[in-house]
């Protein structure tokens, strides 16, 4: 066992449950040619819990409400997301990142509000350049950022819903992770098509937030001593991962 764990190890509990989504989220979150999800969560996850922190995990895959109602019931000790407010009510945050984010506007090469689209800095110049968004159901930090602001939004279930409403004029933009959508946009062949506003729309962290029913609840500082460790870890400590 690490030295880390090894000062918890009395009390707590030998086991963690992550609920996450089911879709594939390249390059962060995929299937491989095997059907086994891997990429740079599983690596992260792996290298905390498994190798650092000496437990057994269990990942429950399903969709992405189902996976926050688990955490909020207690069924789940953990997700990996955006800290929000409704998310804050049943669970708390670890304060050390575990992955980081940004965010930009996606957008049709040829829209006729380019120009403007492309001076856009905030969710209050969104609402002026009167746009309609087109998001994905369940995304709480879109809910409490975005629409809470009055954007007028479009609802999907998956990423690629959301480009084929772009390309069918049905939104005008879509607010994304560049890591994430210019893998997909190439699959479907359509990065000709649309284009990420040079602009960083918003940053942010991805937390692991512990369920408070969860008895992992009391040994949060674990969890974050072990991440701050990793930050002194060149392999995980790249842009985008533990900063």
């Amino acid at each position: 066992m690490t030295p880390i764990s090894a000062l918890f190890a009395a009390d707590r509990p030998d086991k963690i449950i992550w609920a996450t989504h089911d879709q594939d989220w390249y390059p962060i979150d995929y299937r491989d040619d095997n059907g086994e999800f891997v990429g740079i969560f599983e690596e992260i996850f792996s290298e905390l819990f498994v190798t650092r922190l000496d437990l057994d995990v269990e990942i429950r895959r399903q969709p992405w409400k189902r996976s926050q109602a688990e955490v909020e019931n207690g069924l789940a000790d953990i997700l990996i997301t955006l800290p929000t407010d409704e998310r804050r009510v049943y669970a708390e945050t670890v304060p050390t990142p575990f992955f980081n984010i940004e965010f930009n506007l996606l957008v049709k090469k040829n829209h006729p509000k380019l120009s403007a689209i492309e001076a856009i800095k905030n969710v209050e110049d969104i609402y002026d350049t009167d746009l309609t968004l087109v998001s994905t159901y369940g995304n709480g930090w879109y809910e409490s950022t975005v629409k809470a602001v009055g954007i007028k939004t479009e609802y999907v279930k998956t990423d690629e819903q959301q480009i084929r409403f772009l390309l069918a004029n049905r939104a005008d933009a879509l607010i994304d992770f560049p890591l994430t959508m210019k893998p997909l946009l190439e699959r479907l062949d359509t990065q000709h098509q649309l284009m990420f506003t040079e602009t960083v729309f918003s940053r942010n962290s991805l937390h692991i937030m512990v369920s408070k029913k969860s008895m992992w609840i009391n040994h949060q500082d674990e969890i974050n001593a072990a991440l701050q460790d990793m930050q002194h870890d060149p392999k995980f400590s790249a842009s985008q991962r533990i900063q």
